[in-house]
């Protein structure tokens, strides 16, 4: 570039930024090296730039560690086990104990077969234990004593020298009526307990007569049950299983680098400029 300074006092130039200085006092003629008050051309060099030079690079921030990811727990879903049926409840059991020593159960109807010694009392002949019941005639009776909603009747019984006309008549009661629930004929010969019988809900009593053609009957162990509850099974409880949610990894900051200003140049007094160009 090309600075032309002129002093009307002594009618000088100045050129700055080539590679010669002028003073152009005598005709306009430029004299090489020719400065005001004889002073050097150093005075006329071209400032240095303060804070020049390639800035040393900033140094690069260590990356922050990444935190461990943090164990979040997670519900993992258990299937509700199955309630567990319990067994079926007696509403009654009876097996006539001690009947031959006088002993009757509560609320027990017995029609003509109600004599201590209208039992069996001899092995093979009873159920459980000692005594059965001896039903020996025609229209002989057991009526059980009250229950409510019952689901099934069960009874053990053994026909003594009987034939394929003797029976059992099983009938029940609903509160208002008798009806009929099986008639058992054959009558087996040697001690069985008998299939279950589902009783209707609204039965209240159960009756037992014996036809007779010949023989006798054996009868023992009564039993009347409800239906089962389910009891209820705890459910069991969620484990919680570990998962991983990552933590985003923390970018350095880059520092930015310094930038450098030149120092401005003196100005001078202005004046009329000429320029030259060489």
């Amino acid at each position: 570039f090309r600075i032309a300074v002129y002093d009307p006092a002594r009618g000088l130039w100045a050129i700055r930024g080539v590679t010669r200085l002028y003073s152009g006092r005598t005709g306009g003629v430029p004299i090489p090296g020719y400065y005001l008050s004889g002073e050097p051309a150093e005075k006329f060099a071209p400032p240095e730039i303060r804070g020049g030079g390639t800035p040393e690079p900033t140094s690069t921030p260590e990356p922050t560690a990444t935190p461990a990811p943090t164990a979040i727990p997670a519900l993992t879903s258990t299937a509700t086990p199955t309630p567990i049926p319990t067994p079926t409840i007696p509403l009654l059991d009876e097996g006539f104990d001690f009947f031959h020593q006088g002993r009757r159960p509560e609320g027990w109807i017995f029609n003509n077969c109600d004599s201590d010694t209208d039992t069996y009392l001899t092995s093979g002949n009873y159920g459980r234990k000692p005594p059965s019941l001896k039903l020996d005639a025609t229209d002989d009776a057991v009526i059980t004593s009250e229950f409510s909603r019952p689901e099934e009747l069960t009874f053990w019984l053994k026909g003594q020298g009987t034939d394929a006309t003797s029976a059992l008549l099983v009938d029940e009661y609903d509160g208002a009526d008798w009806h009929r629930l099986t008639d058992i004929y054959s009558l087996p010969t040697s001690g069985t307990d008998f299939p279950a019988l589902a009783l209707n809900p609204s039965t209240s009593q159960v009756k037992f007569t014996y036809l007779k053609s010949t023989g006798n009957l054996a009868f023992d162990d009564v039993r009347i049950s409800e239906p089962a509850t389910p009891s209820p099974v705890p459910t069991a409880t969620a484990i919680p299983t570990p998962s991983f949610s990552p933590t985003p990894t923390v970018a350095p900051t880059a520092t930015p680098s310094p930038s450098t200003t030149a120092t401005p140049v003196p100005s001078s007094t202005p004046g009329r400029l000429n320029s030259l160009t060489e």
